[in-house]
């Protein structure tokens, strides 16, 4: 009798010391990430359909940390394999490295007649890039060649990762590969990333539910953020006149021309490709960036037919960050609604590098010989 006592309490206390570290994790998640620690808020923005994925790769920091190792390799090949390219040439071979399984293609297309077979694979493609494509001169043909192989190692490499875990796993981890924005934020952030793998691992459906509250706040700040923005400029000339000023010399520097920034039609919804993880992001941009910017994502506003600024989203960080770098005396009263509205918010996690932004379009590269 007494010994059933004694096993009944051994049972609770160990009940109890589960039920205490389990309210811990739960604690010290929602008071790192979400309250306290904000840096993958841009992971919680994501569409629900990603959060499974996403929770289930940190679930595995020692595969994040090795596939880390690797990325940083394979960045390293292919800007040795493009570095004696002209500028130009650079930017050409960073935008069609973002279409999946077209350097594959282009590698398969150069055994025989290349503008024949290339044309059997295009209609997979948007159509604005066919010509390009079709362009391609001996030297970059032979150049996606080498990348197709940079592209069979690493995914070997990655295969070798993944060989031990489950078919889930590895799937989660592929879907997560190809959100190279998602994957940087949590490789650069272990500490948030792991604790948000344990406690979902342990209380999927508390998780979940977290997030789901987390992920609307967000849409709701921001929609609030982008409202009150809307309302300044509109209501501001001064802070209007500077806005456009900068936007104008923003759209020379980077080689925007005057269709791009005078019509609605940057604003016409299409599927926009990243640039791929395992090469990271172009050097000419000096914060992440993993999507190339249009003008009107990277102002926040485009001119309507009548000439009209029309405020579509808030100004990006690399748009802020060129202001700051390289005009830091101009636009004082823009920069000054920056500050207070929204670039340094908490809920934007966003910051301001005083250093400049290296320019799109006159970007140098220094290399030994240039191709043609």
């Amino acid at each position: 009798m007494r010994h059933n006592r004694i096993t009944i309490l051994i049972g609770m206390l160990t009940l109890l010391m589960n039920m205490a570290v389990a309210d811990d994790l739960k604690e010290r998640f929602y008071k790192s990430v979400i309250t306290e620690n904000n840096s993958l808020d841009e992971i919680f923005i994501y569409p629900a359909e990603f959060w499974e994925d996403i929770m289930v790769t940190a679930g595995h920091p020692e595969a994040l940390f090795r596939i880390q190792v690797i990325q940083k390799e394979t960045s390293l090949k292919f800007n040795s394999h493009i570095a004696d390219f002209s500028s130009e040439k650079q930017e050409l071979i960073w935008d069609l490295c973002r279409y999946p399984g077209l350097i594959a293609d282009i590698g398969q297309a150069n055994r025989g007649n290349f503008k024949k077979n290339i044309d059997l694979s295009l209609d997979k493609y948007p159509e604005y890039i066919h010509k390009d494509v079709r362009g391609l001169n001996r030297s970059l043909r032979s150049l996606f060649d080498d990348l197709n192989e940079l592209n069979i190692e690493t995914d070997a490499k990655l295969k070798n990762v993944l060989r031990d875990y489950s078919n889930g796993v590895v799937n989660s981890f592929k879907v997560v590969v190809l959100k190279p924005d998602i994957i940087t934020l949590m490789i650069e952030n272990m500490e948030q990333t792991m604790l948000l793998g344990d406690v979902y691992r342990q209380h999927p459906e508390w998780t979940i539910n977290e997030i789901q509250i987390r992920h609307d706040n967000l849409i709701e700040e921001r929609t609030d953020e982008l409202i009150k923005w809307q309302r300044l400029v509109e209501s501001n000339p001064e802070i209007q006149n500077e806005l456009m000023d900068a936007g104008k010399l923003y759209a020379l520097e980077n080689g925007y021309n005057s269709s791009q920034v005078s019509t609605e039609s940057s604003t016409v919804s299409i599927q926009v490709y990243s640039y791929p993880f395992w090469y990271g992001y172009p050097r000419w941009h000096s914060n992440a960036t993993w999507y190339p910017l249009s003008y009107y994502r990277s102002t926040g506003f485009y001119y309507d037919a009548y000439g009209r600024i029309v405020i579509k989203r808030l100004p990006s960080a690399h748009f802020a960050g060129w202001l700051y770098g390289y005009y830091p005396q101009k636009y004082p009263s823009l920069k000054k609604q920056f500050r207070s509205n929204y670039i340094f918010s908490k809920s934007r996690n966003l910051a301001i590098k005083h250093t400049p932004v290296k320019k799109f379009k006159n970007t140098k590269v220094k290399k030994t010989k240039k191709r043609r």
